[in-house]
């Protein structure tokens, strides 16, 4: 983990990244928090996943189109819902 990260990086490798009391684990696409698994939706864990792939590098939005939402410009309505409510569902963090 952290090691030999590129940017742009899609995944294809298995990643298990654990942070705070979370892990995430794209080999089985679970996030777990204290170990039990919170649901996310697909696009969510797929950003997630992307962003902490890269997270030595500045990702742009035209990066986060072409890998997450596939070239559609979708992010407007997809990253501000998931951005709003995030991995956690409807809980707000303050």
């Amino acid at each position: 983990m952290g090691r030999g990260l590129n940017c742009g990086d899609a995944g294809g490798s298995k990643l298990l990244y654990q942070f705070r009391e979370c892990m995430l684990d794209s080999g089985h696409r679970e996030l777990l928090r204290a170990s039990k698994p919170i649901a996310v939706r697909p696009q969510v864990f797929d950003l997630m996943e992307y962003l902490i792939r890269n997270r030595a590098c500045a990702v742009s939005k035209d990066d986060l189109i072409a890998t997450i939402w596939k070239g559609t410009d979708r992010i407007g309505i997809g990253f501000g819902s998931a951005n709003q409510r995030g991995p956690y569902g409807n809980r707000r963090f303050r």
